[in-house]
């Protein structure tokens, strides 16, 4: 599909609420996007965290994490593309350890696992028996 079909198409889907020029330039991004997808032999996985002009025009498959991941096990492409976060890829991988699994943007990460590292947790004043065989546990406060 060219940039121009792609506009086309965005602007049904989003031109309510998006500026002409933006669906315009991802209009582009996404002609580029699908030439190399075809180019590479690539399957693209859509996560719902997508930008919308991107979700609607690049992915083969669109959806949750599980759905995706149960997609990445089907495929027969040598390259897995997972437009998410990054735990996302790393399950396709694991599905697929034989095929190459990107996500575009490395740095993407759920926010809860970002959370679960920070100090949350007050360290109790007689730590249990559990608590002490493990020294980089910290025991919920009781």
């Amino acid at each position: 599909m060219n940039s121009e079909a792609l506009y086309q198409d965005l602007k049904h889907k989003l031109g309510d609420v998006m500026p002409e020029a933006e669906l315009i330039l991802k209009a582009e991004v996404a002609a580029e996007v699908l030439r190399l997808k075809v180019e590479r032999d690539a399957v693209i996985l859509g996560h719902n965290y997508m930008e919308p002009a991107l979700f609607h025009t690049v992915p083969d498959f669109q959806g949750d994490s599980p759905e995706l991941s149960r997609r990445a096990a089907e495929t027969d492409k040598p390259v897995i593309v997972f437009c998410g976060v990054r735990f996302m890829a790393e399950t396709a991988k694991i599905l697929n350890p034989a095929r190459r699994c990107c996500c575009p943007r490395t740095e993407a990460a759920a926010r809860w696992p970002r959370a679960s590292r920070r100090r949350t947790f007050v360290p109790c004043a007689r730590p249990t028996r559990a608590c002490r065989s493990s020294p980089t546990s910290t025991p919920m406060p009781t």
